[in-house]
Parts: structure tokens; sequence; C-alpha cells
């Protein structure tokens, strides 16, 4: 009987929402276990030809599943036994052999967690008769309460075993009650007479009902956990093998990478990072596969991997997946955190597992914003990481309508937003085009509202009733880390020359008073350097140089701004020294013929027998604050401008002598350039001592340039690469300073310096014989050093005769072997461009 009580599988699942049955199924088709004999047999074998674990997987993909003799179902039974020894693995030594075991050993994770889920819903193990025979049961005692209850009913309507018609026996009209669970029911008539009224039917139901309910949320926790910890345990093993070589994206088996996983990984890394203080080894656990996927994707020059098919791949949903489930918090948190500082007097030989996770986490939105790789176009409407996009997309707006109050919330806001772009800047692989440029974007504006916020408090600050004690001054915005932004744009080389072309783009990216300038450093570099291989003259060089010259005349146009900020509490240092590579990458176009009129194109001009189709040039005012900024800067960025230089000199001298060998020099036009590069320098000196300033001496640098070159093959510091040679200069001593630092400084007449560099070049290349000429120095080892030594003019004295003598052999040498070093061009130089 019990009609109407009795309820299934279907009923339970409209009551609850939770269905253990398809968390069971979700989970089977996630990790797929039909095939994984064969693919333990595809990794035994292989593991007997690679020569390493990063070779595994590829190998591991190439073998045919009935490959060899081994039996992977024997394989996988003896790991869950725990009884795998290293016969069974092939013997292919203790590190291969524990990279396949640990392989095998995630095989059996996956196995023994569907098994155990199927316990909870068959019965078996610790689960007893599982779900379905629980809600079986209960049902089944749904209808035996009906039945007792409708016999019940029946025995009180008939009187029980009074013979019909006694007077003691029940009123057929009256309808006979029973009590249930405490509640009394009456009867309602049924076509065979008195049945369990609708009320007593469905409550019942209910009551079993609901502990069939309880059964399946309770099995639905019991998979969750055991799910968990099948995620958990995958996820160290994953690290193991990742620091064992073995990339746990790759190969046949692909259970680190699905989805789920990616869900489970950014849940614990949102939860980690929302704890007070986050552990270190538990945010790179749950970061690795992340980190992993992005490999995958870009090769080590962080390139597009060739291989790499979106379409294909299921590792741009997992990054994807990934990232939705962390928060801007989180991102904040994250990019705010350090490694922690060794103890005194000792250095870490290791890179610190945070600086990974950073790298990770950044690649990865990277990488989620990037078509190449399968990732969204923000113009499309295309989803994004919401804590990305909360930090991306109107952020200055959020903090322009904060007020200055010291309790406003104002800077926490703004260093958030500051701490993001840290850990932004861990970034080693590019975004697509539009999110590179929203990225600049967002750092401008933000920065912008802070410079004006700082405007709006030093207003504050100068008021009357703050000088009349009426009112505290505020504290300035002082946020780090805004301009990392700028180098996670950078990382798109194509996208940063595009935006560097767009002149008022380039110009608020200099003139914004950044506290910390490498991001803007990093997109200088990045938009002015062309790609390897990348024709000059080619379509797709055309944005370089139209990024170098913006750069370049920006920062000559606004030198002395760029000056005072760098004496404040910015440091913009890193980038006025990416203005000077920039300007040393282009000196061929700056030395070269300079002409008056205003900045700009000039297509098609010819250098040293070269034509340029993109050429530029600055004006003379522009052109003379590219180097009155240089030689009053930082100390350190100044010299490294200087050796920049004199590299440029050796380095351009060098080839004109070696290819007039060949007969295809432009010695003149080249040794001029040479000469007029240190007029230029000159000039900067004596506008910098006319206007009081402090200045670097360039020249001392520059002499160490050509000294750290000299005698090696000379290295091109052209358009495609950046400037300096660190090989060379890393096995090579080369003074900082000479040991006579009078020699170098004011005292000398300038061209003798360019000169010098000039007859260097030419012995060192060979030109006319000269193989063997002795280019003069200026110092002599019997010369008086100290005030001690000689008196002042003594010492000047001898300073005019090094330098008479210097400058006689070198005329000779000129005269002897026809070369040419220009005093005019020197002086054209030191004039300035078109004067």
């Amino acid at each position: 009987m019990g009609a109407g009580v009795e309820f299934g599988k279907s009923d339970v699942k409209e009551m609850t929402d939770k269905d253990p049955w398809q968390r069971r199924q979700d989970f089977s088709d996630e990790v797929s276990t039909e095939d994984m004999a064969e693919t333990a047999v595809q990794y035994a074998v292989a593991a007997g030809e690679a020569g390493s674990a990063g070779e595994l997987a590829r190998l591991a993909s190439e073998q045919s599943a009935d490959s060899g003799s081994l039996n992977g179902a024997e394989l996988l039974e003896k790991e869950q036994r725990d009884t795998l020894t290293a016969n069974d693995l092939g013997n292919n030594g203790a590190q291969m052999d524990a990279v396949v075991g640990n392989i095998l050993k995630g095989m059996g994770f996956a196995l023994a967690a569907e098994d155990e889920n199927e316990q909870v819903i068959d019965g078996g193990g610790d689960y007893g008769k599982g779900l379905d025979q629980r809600i079986e049961d209960l049902s089944d005692d749904a209808k035996n309460d009906y039945d007792n209850c409708a016999r019940a009913l029946q025995n009180t309507a008939s009187g029980g075993t009074l013979p019909a018609g006694h007077p003691l026996g029940p009123d057929p009209s009256i309808a006979p009650k029973v009590v249930y669970d405490n509640v009394e029911y009456e009867a309602a008539r049924g076509q065979g007479g008195w049945v369990p009224p609708y009320e007593l039917v469905a409550a019942i139901r209910k009551i079993y009902l609901d502990q069939a309910v309880e059964a399946a949320e309770e099995a639905d926790g019991d998979i969750k956990d055991v799910i968990e910890k099948y995620r958990r345990d995958m996820g160290e093993l994953a690290h193991e093998l990742e620091d064992a070589g073995y990339d746990t994206s790759e190969g046949p088996l692909q259970l680190w990478h699905t989805e789920e996983m990616a869900t489970y990984n950014g849940v614990k890394l949102n939860e980690e990072l929302q704890k007070e203080n986050p552990s270190f080894t538990a945010l790179e656990r749950y970061s690795s596969g992340l980190g992993s996927s992005v490999d995958d994707m870009f090769d080590a020059d962080g390139n597009v991997r060739e291989d790499f098919d979106a379409n294909a791949s299921q590792l741009d949903e997992y990054t994807q997946e990934f990232l939705q489930h962390l928060t801007a918090d989180s991102l904040a948190t994250l990019g705010a955190m350090n490694p922690p500082r060794p103890p005194v007097g000792e250095e870490y030989t290791f890179e610190h597992p945070l600086l990974g996770v950073q790298a990770a986490v950044a690649n990865g939105i990277n990488a989620s914003m990037n078509e190449a790789v399968g990732g969204s176009d923000p113009g499309t409407g295309a989803p994004m990481p919401p804590g990305v996009k909360e930090f991306v997309y109107g952020y200055d707006q959020k903090l322009d309508e904060m007020g200055t109050r010291p309790d406003s919330g104002l800077r926490d806001a703004a260093q958030d937003h500051g701490n993001f772009g840290h850990l932004m800047s861990h970034a080693t692989v590019a975004s697509g085009d539009a999110f590179s440029r929203d990225m600049v974007n967002s750092a401008l504006d933000v920065q912008r509202v802070i410079e004006e916020k700082n405007a709006d408090i030093t207003q504050h600050n100068g008021s009357n009733s703050v000088a009349e004690m009426r009112s505290d001054p505020y504290p300035r915005l002082e946020v780090d880390g805004v301009d990392g932004l700028l180098t996670a744009a950078s990382r798109n080389e194509e996208a940063s020359a595009d935006m560097l072309s767009d002149m008022d783009l380039a110009h608020d990216v200099l003139v914004r008073e950044w506290r910390g300038s490498d991001g803007v450093a990093d997109l200088i570099r990045a938009g002015t350097t062309l790609p390897e291989g990348m024709d000059h003259n080619s379509e797709a060089a055309e944005p370089y140089f139209a990024a170098a010259g913006n750069v370049l005349e920006s920062a000559g146009a606004n030198h002395e701004h760029l000056r005072s900020v760098n004496d404040g509490p910015a440091d913009t240092s890193a980038m006025h020294g990416a203005i000077g590579e920039t300007a040393v990458k282009y000196m061929d176009l700056l030395a070269y013929n300079p002409t008056s009129g205003s900045s700009g194109p000039v297509p098609g001009v010819e250098v040293f027998g070269e034509t340029y189709d993109h050429g530029f040039k600055l004006s003379k005012p522009h052109h003379d604050g590219i180097f009155e900024l240089m030689v009053t800067t930082d100390e350190n960025v100044s010299a490294q401008f200087g050796r920049d230089l004199g590299e440029w000199q050796y380095n351009t001298a060098h080839r004109a002598f070696a290819d007039a060998g060949e007969g295809e020099g432009h010695v003149h036009d080249v040794n001029n350039a040479v000469m007029r590069v240190s007029g230029y320098v000159d000039r900067a000196y004596e506008a910098a001592e006319g206007e009081g300033l402090r200045r670097s001496d360039l020249r001392t640098s520059m002499l160490v340039g050509v000294n750290t070159v000299a005698g090696f093959a000379p290295q091109p510091i052209g358009f495609g690469v950046a400037v300096g040679v660190e090989a060379v200069r890393n096995v090579t001593e080369v003074p900082q300073e000479p040991a006579d630092e009078l020699t170098y400084h004011n005292d000398l007449r300038g061209d003798i310096y360019p000169r010098q560099i000039i007859a260097r070049a030419a012995r060192d290349a060979g030109y006319d014989g000269m193989g063997d000429a002795d280019v003069p120095t200026l110092e002599e080892d019997d010369r008086a050093r100290t005030d001690d030594e000689a008196t002042d003019g003594d010492r000047a004295r001898e300073r005019d005769a090094v330098t008479d003598a210097a400058e006689g052999e070198l005329t000779d040498l000129e005269e002897e072997h026809g070369y040419l070093a220009d005093h005019d061009a020197y002086q054209e130089g030191r004039r300035g461009v078109g004067e």
C-alpha cells in the first residue's frame, strides 16, 4: 500500500540544492579514470627514454597506449597498495623513478577518490549501505508507517473484535482518529471505508523524506570532503613534481589542470590571502598550477609558444577560472607582500617562493587578457577577473570622490592600487594590445589624481587655519607601485611602441611625478627598442622610431621639470636612465647632419650611408635639453650615460674604419659625428654651470666606456639592442675614475677626448696599417699628483705640457694616416644644433 508516501531520488533532489549524485558524476568525468592503466604504461615506458623530468610529459604523449609489455592496471594496483618497486618503475634512476612514482600516485589518488565516492552512493567501506539504499529504506519505512496507520483506522472503525451492531461498537457515521508523531488525525472516507487523511499522508512522507534529504546532504558533504582531500593531495604532489622539473600541465595526464582544480586552487589562494599572516608554502602550493599553465603558453622569452593552440588547450580556461576567484583585496595583499629579509650578514642563495607566486598571478592576469592565448579582449565586453577589473577600470574616479582628511580612507585606497601595480610588475609575459593600453591609462589616471590630491593637501597645509593651529596639517599621499602597471604593459613591446608613438600619451608618461619610475623606464625601453631581426625600414619599425622621437622630444622640452621632480620626493632616475639609453640608441640620428627647425620626422634621412625611412630630428632646445638633463641627473645615471656614449663613439668609429678597409667606409662623416657628440656634452656642461647646477663628469665616464670595449669586437649599440656591453664589462676591470682625475676635468681642451677615441678605434680596426700605432694618453707616470708635490702653477703647466704633447701626437697620427678628426665638428656640437 503506502499510497502517496513513497519517494525516490528525484524527490530528494527537489528538496535540496545539494546533489551528491551529480557531484560524484562530475568528479568521475573530471578524472576520467577509464584509460588510466594505459596512461600509466605510457609514463613508465617514456621514463626509460627521457633524459630529464622535463622531457617526460612530451615523450609520454608520444607513446602508444600498448607500448611495451607492462601491465598498467597492475602498476596502479601496486601503487594503491604502496608496493611499487624500482623494478616496477623501470630502474631509471632514483630521481626519474620518483617522478614516475608521483605521477602514478596522482592516478592512485584519483582512483581512490572515485572509489570512495562510489561507496558513499552505492555502499561499502565506511559508508554502510550507501545513500541510494538509505533512501530506499526510508521510503519503505514511510510506507510501513502509512500501512500501520491505515490498519489502526480500520480496526477503530470496525470496532475491533466486537460483533457488528454491538451497542458498544463505533458509530459508523463518525470518523475514527489515529495519533501519529504525537498528532491526532481524523480519518477520511475512501472508496472502501475510512483511510488515513491527506494531512497524515503528507506528515508521514515529510518525516522520512526529510531524513532522506538529510542523508543526501550528508553524502554530498562526504563526497565534497573526499574531493577536497584529493585536490589537497594533488596540489602537494604537483608542487613536488614541478620542483623536480616535471610540467604538470603537459603530457597525457591532465588531472592537475581541470576547471574544477582551477576553482579549488583559486578559492584556496584567495582564502589564504584573507588571513592575517598568509603562509608562503600554501600560496606556492595553490598557485603552482597557474604558473605551470602560463609556462605552457609562453616560452622563456615571453613569446607565445609556436605549439600552443588556444582552441585545443584547456589551459586558458584554467587560467580564466582561477582568476575569477581572486578579489581586489587579495590581489592588493599579494602585491604588498615582500619576502622576509635574511639574517644580518647573510644572503639568500635561492629565489623566495613568494616571488614565484606573484609572477604566476601577474602572468596569469596578462595571459587572461591576451587574445593570442585564448584570453579576453576588454573592448568586446568579454568577462575578465573581477578583482582586476576593479583596479584597472574607473579606480581613479573612486579616489577622486574621496576626501583628503586623514580618516577619509584615501591613502589606503590609493596604496591598494599601488600594491596591485607592484604585483603586476612581476609579469614577464605580454597582455593583449587593448589591455596593455588600459593598464597604462589606469596608472596615468590614478597618478594624476594622486598629484591633484597632494596639491589640495599642500593648499590646506598652507592655509590660515593650519597656521593658526585651528586645523591639523594633512599627510601627503606617498604611493608606491603605481608605475608597476607600466612594467606589465611593457611586456607587449608592439603595444608599447604604439602607445609612445602617441605624443600626448608619451608626454603624460614622462611628466607625471612617479614616486618610483622603473615602470616608466620599462615602457620606454620596450617601446623604443626594435625587436631582434626587425628591418629598421619596415612598416612595423615605424612606431618604434616615432616612440623614440616622442620620448626624446618630450624629455628635451621638459628637462627642467624632469630634473626638479627627481630632486623632490619622487624618484624618476630610472626613467632618466631609459631616456639616456634611448638617446644613445638613436645617437646616429642625433649626431649626424644636425639641422635647425622644429622636432619631427625626417623620412628617408641618410646616416653614414644608410637610409632611414622613419628618421627624425630634434630642435635645438629639445636636443640641448636631453644632454643638459643627462649631465644634471642622478650621478649613477649620468655616469652610465657617459659610458654608453663612449661606447657609441668608439664602436661607431671602429665600424667606419673597419668598413673603410673594404672600401665602404664613411670615415669623415663618422669622425665628425663623434667629435660633435663630445661638443654636445661640453655645451651641456657649460649650460649647467651657467645655471649653477650640480653636474656629473660625463667625459670621465665616456673614456671608461671606451676602455670597456676597446680591444674587443665592436658591439652594436643601434636601434635593436639595449646599450651597454655587460659581458665585456664583467670581465674587464675599468677604473671608474682615472688615476689623475685632474687630467680629465675642465682644464683640458675638450676635443682631445674624441680625437683620442677616434685614434684608438682606427688603430684597433687596423685602418691604414695603424695596428702598431701608439695612441697618446693624457697622463705621465712622473707627473705631480698632489698639492704637496707641486704648486698649482707647476701642476697647471704640467697639464698643459701633457695636453700639448698629446695633441701634437694625435695630429701626427691624423696626418700620417689620412683621416680627419675635425675640430670644427666639435665646435659645432658645442655651439648647439643649427647654430
